[in-house]
């Protein structure tokens, strides 16, 4: 997944983190970082030690704590769908980006939990495949509730 960062209002914040003139683009989702505040590297977590910060760096861990709530409540989520639960339960795209810039707005957490606990999946498997170090030959159909 691609994330790109927004301000708490949504708008797309945009910037260049490799120094050049161009913008993020091919973004999945938006991760609100304004104002998040951190410790930073050789201060430790005493007075003057924390800071505010923004940007992927921090939007990223934020997006991988909201897919391991979705994978809590359903184990059978496949990547493909975890993106897919993300772009579909964001807020739109904000009115200072475009669909060439993201796929959707800032993500939302509790609708992707939700969406993502509702989902049952099923799969079918042909031929003999290893399910637990055991062997089953033939058609095999799992579904995840």
């Amino acid at each position: 997944m691609h994330v790109g960062r927004c301000y708490r209002n949504g708008q797309y914040n945009q910037y260049n983190s490799s120094g050049g003139s161009g913008h993020n683009q091919n973004l999945d989702v938006l991760v609100d970082t304004e104002g998040l505040n951190s410790t930073k590297e050789g201060q430790g977590c005493g007075p003057g030690g924390n800071g505010i910060t923004a940007g992927t760096s921090m939007g990223t861990p934020l997006l991988a704590g909201v897919v391991s709530l979705m994978i809590d409540v359903n184990p059978c989520l496949t990547p493909a769908a975890i993106e897919e639960i993300l772009v579909q339960t964001a807020d739109p795209i904000p009115p200072n980006a475009n669909s060439s810039i993201t796929r959707a707005g800032k993500i939302n957490a509790y609708a992707a939990v939700q969406m993502a606990q509702n989902l049952s999946q099923n799969k079918v498997y042909a031929g003999t495949q290893t399910i637990e170090n055991d062997y089953i030959s033939g058609d095999l159909t799992i579904i995840c509730l």
